[in-house]
């Protein structure tokens, strides 16, 4: 196995942390989480678990923040995959890239926090009904959000030499109900 340490230690640019994507794409959802711990834990990192026990899932968190109740900037990805895909790019390249923030936060108190969110990917799948997101809805729960200012969630950071930015709506239910075409009256406004 490929450690993050490993790779921080003949990389100097985040392009080498491909090796270690390949790495997690092998593994499935819980192997892959494991991993994450391991690796933080290779970079002198103790995060912290949060556990919902059902659905079961594990978020992995790390906080550089030097004071509590700090505004504080978000990053997160999803360490899960897809049954059955190989997860490199969903979201095995989301991972890699908070690895390299990790790695380059390790020694600075600045105020962030690095979330790897599990149960993402829908798990559910029936004609008429899609569960997922399970991870950052329990995160979204258990924690106080009032201090966050912004969010950056990493998603197929793996596409290319190009970055990619999908913007916010304010009524984020549009796009769904464009896609189901029943509903198009309903958004004429």
């Amino acid at each position: 196995m490929i450690t993050i340490y490993d790779v921080a230690k003949r990389c100097e640019s985040s392009v080498c942390l491909l090796e270690y994507v390949k790495d997690l794409e092998k593994n499935d959802s819980r192997a892959r989480g494991k991993q994450v711990l391991v690796a933080l834990t290779e970079l002198g990192i103790q995060p912290a678990i949060q556990e919902c026990h059902w659905p079961r899932i594990t978020n992995i968190v790390v906080d550089f923040s030097p004071q509590p109740g700090e505004e504080q900037l978000l990053f997160s990805a999803h360490y899960d995959v897809v049954e059955g895909s190989p997860g490199a790019n969903d979201n095995a390249s989301g991972v890699a890239v908070l690895l390299g923030l990790c790695h380059e936060l390790r020694k600075a108190r600045v105020p962030v926090r690095i979330v790897f969110f599990d149960r993402e990917e829908a798990w559910l799948r029936t004609p008429a009904l899609r569960l997922g997101l399970l991870g950052s809805l329990c995160y979204a729960y258990k924690t106080d959000l009032r201090n966050l200012v912004a969010v950056y969630n990493l998603e197929f950071c793996g596409s290319g030499g190009f970055l990619a930015i999908w913007p916010i709506r304010l009524k984020p239910r549009r796009a769904i109900f464009l896609r189901s075409g029943k509903l198009r009256k309903l958004l004429r406004d």
